[in-house]
């Protein structure tokens, strides 16, 4: 350690999270490009590049669908500004919450197939939508998915699937967000001669977005890529996001990922919380100053409107569970209201789960239908216990740690006595809170000006 100034404490933290070898402490403290892996590591990424080749031309067009949040919107932002030139048209969609639910939209399936599309990329979803890719690949269409959530509980996977989540994928790593897969694409066309108006270089700025955004680890080669984004950011930003920059405040500070974490991914996932998701992409996308300050006005609106709906159905969520005489036995929280707003579950559903220490998954109501979202606690892995109850749900899919699911509205008592009987294998329904994780020990005459 001593060879790279590392002091006693920090090196029992670097050593805690273990960075044991000097390859090791050095891509952490000063990563490269050298930490990036190769795309083409990816199994079927020579498939993908040979796809695009084979749709490319003049008269051809792609779609792009990716999913309302930073990182399904980033990745969109990536492909759309890379496949420009390449594709004569190419057509960016973003469902819609409340119309679509979660994974890829049927209306825009249904669209592609009737223009027809030439190529159909899914950008963040796709991996449990297997009926709906093998019903465009059946009209001609192919289709490549850029996605890194779990698969369904059968392990199907349709598609040119690029997934470091698929078993037996060769790619070195399971860290990547969705964003994260469509730039490994990005970089491998790139390398292919298959290039368009951008360079990967130019698009890392989104990709850092995406990685901090959607909470992904920062090691290996996402930590260089953040690294390498927050560089781009500052020293030559976009002009959305320094209209996003200007609304909240931040001045003349170097954006940071704390910044990306609290101001730039809240006020990009807030108009598909609220509305669409539109003018989210649309301001990433902006080249103009005066159309970036517009639409981020409208991303500052419908971020203060998704604090005081988030508060409403916290507050309703808090009070029903209190209202539980057994709530502290559950393994976990299904609750349920016919005036949430669905687009704030997710998040109202990550309050529950760290206020009990228990995950919970809140569901907005309307008529027979009931959509929701879901969040867990910490070694806790909801979407497993998810797949183990399949049956009850029309659509649903997400991460070890969040779901989202479609379901008929008659069942869901019957589902959360199911959900909470299965969670009590994991939680432990002793502890109302979750444990407080220690790297390291620091002693009080270490703590020296030097170590600042």
């Amino acid at each position: 350690m001593s060879e790279l100034r590392v002091p006693p404490p920090g090196a029992r933290f670097l050593v805690s999270r273990g960075l044991t070898t000097i390859d090791d402490l050095s891509g952490y403290l000063a990563p490269s490009p050298e930490s990036a892996s190769d795309p083409f590591l990816f199994s079927r990424m020579k498939e993908a590049v040979e796809a695009v080749k084979a749709a490319a031309g003049p008269g051809r067009s792609v779609v792009v669908h990716g999913d309302y949040d930073v990182d399904g919107i980033s990745g969109t932002a990536i492909l759309c500004q890379y496949l420009e030139g390449i594709f004569d048209k190419v057509f960016p969609f973003l469902p819609d919450r409340r119309k679509d639910g979660y994974g890829l939209a049927d209306r825009m399936v249904e669209r592609a197939i009737a223009r027809p599309v030439d190529l159909f990329i899914a950008v963040d979803c796709g991996t449990s939508d297997g009926a709906l890719i093998e019903k465009m690949e059946s009209a001609g269409i192919p289709v490549i998915v850029c996605d890194h959530h779990e698969f369904p509980s059968d392990g199907s996977a349709c598609g040119i699937m690029l997934n470091p989540m698929r078993d037996g994928e060769t790619y070195p790593s399971r860290a990547l967000a969705g964003a994260g897969v469509a730039f490994k694409l990005v970089q491998a066309l790139y390398a292919s001669g298959v290039r368009g108006p951008a360079t990967p270089d130019s698009l890392v700025d989104l990709l850092a977005l995406a990685t901090v955004g959607d909470m992904m680890p920062l090691t290996g080669e996402n930590r260089y890529f953040v690294k390498a984004g927050l560089e781009l950011m500052n020293d030559r930003p976009r002009p959305g996001l320094e209209a996003i920059k200007r609304y909240s405040r931040i001045g003349t500070k170097r954006i940071t990922a704390g910044h990306i974490s609290f101001v730039f991914a809240p006020r990009l996932n807030a108009p598909g919380r609220i509305s669409r998701p539109g003018p989210a992409l649309e301001l990433l996308c902006a080249d103009n100053k005066d159309q970036a300050k517009q639409l981020a006005s409208v991303l500052e609106y419908d971020n203060e409107k998704r604090r005081e709906l988030t508060d409403i159905v916290r507050d309703d969520a808090f009070d029903q569970i209190r209202g539980m005489s057994d709530y502290r036995e559950l393994g976990g929280f299904v609750l349920a209201n016919d005036h949430w707003d669905e687009g704030v579950l997710g998040i109202a559903a990550a309050r529950v789960a760290e206020e009990f220490g228990r995950p919970a998954i809140l569901l907005s109501v309307s008529g027979d239908v009931a959509k929701g979202s879901g969040r867990s606690i910490k070694g806790v892995n909801l979407k497993k216990h998810v797949d183990r109850l399949h049956e009850f749900f029309v659509k649903y899919g997400g991460h070890t740690q969040a779901v989202g699911l479609t379901m008929n509205a008659a069942r869901i008592g019957e589902f959360a006595g199911a959900l909470s009987d299965s969670l009590k294998e994991d939680v432990d329904r002793k502890s109302a809170r979750p444990p407080l994780d220690i790297d390291t020990f620091i002693d009080l005459e270490e703590c020296t000006p030097d170590l600042l």
